[in-house]
C-alpha cells in the first residue's frame, strides 16, 4: 500500500498538478445532483457544473486528467497517473489500478468520463493485456453509472491539436495553452487523458452537441 499526502491508494498514484475546485464546492455547500446522459448533451446551454474525466489506460502507467466544465467555460481540476512498478504481477496491477481509479471518482466525484477507442495491434499479448487493463477501468466506472464516451487517439488529437498524428510534445503543448497550464505540470503519461477529456468538451460545445455519440 502506498499512502500519498492526498490519497491511500491500492496503486501509486502521482499528483502533479491540483486545483481543488470540488473541495471549495463542498465548503460552500455546493452538491452536485446525478444527471442523466441526456442532461450531459445539454450540459453546455444549462449552465451547469460538471466534472469531465479522461483515461487513458495502461497496465503500468495509466494516466488520468480531470476538466471542469460551467457552461461553455472549462479549466482543469487535476491529472496524474497510476503507476504500477514493472515486477508486479498482472493480477496485482489491475487490483492496484482499480483502487487507483476507485480513489479518484471518490475524490472528485466525475460525472462523465472518457477512454480511449479503435486501436489496434500486432501483439496479441499486448492487445490482451491492454483490453484487462481497459475492462478495469470500464467496470469500476459502469458500477459508479458514470457514462463513459471513447475516442480513437487520432480523433482526440485532431480535436485538441488541429492534426491526427501529432506527437505527444504537441498535444502537450497544445492542451496547456488551452488550459493556461504550466506545461512543466503536466505528467508525460497523462497528456493523452487530458486530451481525450477535452474533446469530448470540445465536441459537446460544438454545433449544440450533435456530433457527441451515445456512451458505450
Amino acid at each position: 500500500m502506498y499512502a500519498r499526502p492526498l490519497l491511500k491508494l491500492a496503486g501509486h498514484l502521482e499528483h502533479r498538478m491540483a486545483i481543488f475546485l470540488f473541495e471549495r464546492r463542498q465548503t460552500a455547500g455546493i452538491t452536485k445532483p446525478h444527471m442523466s446522459a441526456f442532461t450531459y448533451f445539454y450540459i453546455p446551454y444549462l449552465g451547469l457544473i460538471m466534472i469531465v474525466i479522461g483515461v487513458d489506460t495502461a497496465l503500468r502507467f495509466t494516466g488520468y486528467g480531470l476538466i471542469e466544465i460551467s457552461g461553455k467555460n472549462y479549466s482543469a481540476i487535476d491529472c496524474g497517473v497510476v503507476k504500477n512498478k514493472p515486477k508486479i504481477p498482472l493480477s496485482e496491477c489491475l487490483h492496484r489500478l482499480r483502487g487507483g481509479i476507485e480513489e479518484i471518482i471518490k475524490l472528485y466525484h466525475p460525472q462523465v468520463a472518457v477512454i480511449e477507442g479503435g486501436y489496434y495491434f500486432k501483439n496479441a499479448q499486448t492487445a490482451m493485456v491492454l483490453g484487462m487493463a481497459r475492462g478495469t477501468v470500464v467496470s469500476i466506472l459502469a458500477r459508479e453509472k458514470i457514462p463513459i464516451y471513447e475516442y480513437a487517439p487520432r480523433k482526440a488529437k485532431q480535436a485538441v491539436v488541429g492534426n491526427g498524428n501529432a506527437t505527444k510534445d504537441q498535444v502537450a503543448h497544445s492542451v496547456s495553452q488551452m488550459l493556461n497550464l504550466d506545461i512543466q505540470q503536466i505528467p508525460k503519461d497523462s497528456t493523452d487523458a487530458i486530451a481525450l477529456a477535452l474533446c469530448h468538451v470540445l465536441i459537446s460545445h460544438s454545433a449544440n452537441g450533435i456530433y457527441l455519440k451515445p456512451p458505450i
